[in-house]
């Protein structure tokens, strides 16, 4: 900004306090305009970021519904095989009546849930724009999603791969046909047994996982403005998701 100095020579104390007050106000103005401009761009950021993490967020429910499909696919048929297991074990074959028909399962591609906005507000600092208790909704929801992601893509994969390399191994059976206990032996079967509970224990504890994630995910959607709020809705989210 630029100063001029009076036109006119100051010939009084008075000329000399108005060209004074003349200055300071012009200052004022516009440290003022400049201080409201700055405020109306943080208040922008601050609206685009909300409705980029909003965004995100339906785009995450996909992701929860995929997963959470999988894991049920993966957790019927564990059951269905742990019981065609169980009625193959010797003084069992009463149990061959109440086997059901294997369970359906869709061939599904899932993925991780996106992160990309919620990354890179942190790493340039925009997440100081959010109001408190929003960030720290953003901060927890985002959490749960890299512990759900942690217990499907590296348990439950680790431990399904360990199932399928047991039942490959196992003797007189059909490449991609159902696991025929008839041809086992019963510490065969038992070994099978303890195999398979391992897996559905790992796949019922991402499933947990997932719940959370997705109960909390879910809510978020709704807009809640205290935690006391988020967290009546993700309560009532998950007893309505469990199994």
């Amino acid at each position: 900004m630029d100063v001029h100095p009076p036109h006119q020579p100051l010939h009084t104390w008075k000329d000399f306090w108005i060209h004074l007050g003349t200055i300071t106000i012009g200052l004022l103005i516009a440290l003022g305009l400049e201080a409201t401009v700055e405020w109306a761009h943080r208040v922008h950021e601050r609206h685009v970021l909300e409705e980029e993490l909003y965004a995100e967020t339906q785009r995450n429910e996909t992701y929860c519904q995929e997963t959470l499909a999988v894991l049920d696919d993966a957790i019927a048929v564990s059951r269905w095989d742990m019981l065609r297991a169980k009625a193959a074990l010797p003084g069992q074959s009463s149990l061959n009546a109440t086997v059901p028909a294997k369970p359906e399962s869709k061939p599904r591609v899932v993925g991780h849930p996106d992160m990309a906005v919620w990354d890179n507000a942190r790493q340039n600092g925009t997440v100081a724009l959010l109001p408190e208790t929003l960030a720290q909704m953003y901060t927890d929801n985002y959490r749960d999603a890299e512990d759900a992601v942690q217990g499907f893509w590296h348990d439950f994969f680790q431990r399904n791969d360990d199932i399928q390399a047991f039942r490959t191994a196992l003797p007189n059976q059909q490449e991609n046909k159902p696991t025929e206990f008839d041809k086992l032996s019963k510490d065969e079967i038992q070994a099978y047994l303890g195999v398979e509970s391992h897996f559905l224990q790992t796949a019922q504890r991402a499933r947990g996982r997932w719940v959370a994630y997705a109960a909390n995910n879910s809510c978020m959607l709704t807009k809640p403005s205290t935690f006391d709020e988020l967290g009546q809705c993700t309560s009532d989210r998950q007893k309505s998701m469990q199994k």
